[in-house]
């Protein structure tokens, strides 16, 4: 598992990030072939989640799924929702195997893009 603090995101543009996986032990990219992969973004007070998302909507594997890539996307409108701040920021991994991993636990910090509306 990764901890550590993510690069701002602003709440007046889409927010967008890639992970490539690979299995430290073989140094081969993961399968996600059938994964589920989540994420969260919580309030940092209330540990409200105010943002989520899944494979099939927010999160696409890559193709082929055996390269182990997958893209995260939240359009300008769902970054809209969210006040300038820290938040906290969760991330799981399922393989079709059964196979569960949290893969990283961190800080978003989401500034104020201050242009449009």
């Amino acid at each position: 598992m990764y901890t550590g603090a993510l690069t701002a995101a602003s709440n007046r543009a889409r927010w967008q990030f890639s992970v490539e996986l690979t299995d430290p032990a073989t140094d081969l990219p993961v399968d996600l072939t059938g994964a589920t992969i989540e994420l969260a973004v919580r309030d940092q007070q209330s540990k409200q989640p105010l943002l989520t998302g899944t494979t099939g909507a927010e999160i696409t594997i890559g193709t082929p799924a055996t390269d182990g890539a997958f893209s995260v996307l939240f359009s300008r409108t769902v970054m809209a929702t969210l006040a300038d701040g820290m938040y906290d920021v969760g991330l799981r991994v399922t393989l079709a195997s059964g196979a569960d991993f949290q893969l990283f636990v961190g800080t978003l910090p989401v500034v104020d893009g201050i242009v449009g509306t």
